[in-house]
């Protein structure tokens, strides 16, 4: 990067990665006000770091693009090879199927379920009402004799034999 002014200030590389900024009077005069070394801050270059109060007590403002490398790697096309990798992956597997007769065996498979499907006799609106109701009242009794045969075993083991206290063994 040569030397480049900018308004009343010139920027010119000062070396280790640092830039001089120097700045003059506004009128003209070539009289230098201040000098200030600004390194260029690393990833985000929206705040430049400055060595000296002129620069720092934003007498300057120099906002300098970074040309460090940051810890994030590049962008790559990995992500795009890795796309066509598996799409040609699969192009080869449905090719393999296709020739060793998989998908007219699926398709002979699902003409076979369709002809058996026809063939069942289906509930009508009624029955169909009628076997939720059988389901729905086993469900209830089934859960009502797990809570019952719970409750028994748990005041057995913990109130009767391991004297603590319970519901039936209030113990003080």
């Amino acid at each position: 990067m040569a030397e480049q002014q900018k308004g009343n200030a010139t920027v010119a590389p000062a070396g280790n990665g640092t830039l001089q900024v120097r700045l003059t009077k506004p009128d003209g005069n070539a009289t230098p006000v201040g000098n200030a070394t600004v390194t260029p801050a690393v990833g985000n270059a929206s705040t430049p770091v400055a060595t000296n109060s002129i620069a720092s007590a934003g007498k300057a403002s120099v906002v300098v693009p970074s040309t460090k490398k940051t810890d994030t790697p590049p962008a790559s096309d990995t992500g795009f090879w890795w796309t066509v990798g598996l799409l040609i992956g699969l192009v080869v597997v449905v090719v393999l199927m296709w020739r060793s007769g998989v998908f007219h065996r699926i398709s002979i498979f699902a003409e076979e379920v369709r002809e058996q499907l026809r063939k069942c006799t289906w509930p009508t609106g009624h029955e169909l009402a009628q076997h939720v109701v059988v389901v729905l009242l086993g469900t209830l009794m089934l859960g009502a004799f797990t809570m019952l045969s719970e409750f028994i075993a748990r005041e057995t083991v913990w109130g009767a034999l391991l004297n603590t206290k319970t519901i039936l063994f209030n113990k003080n």
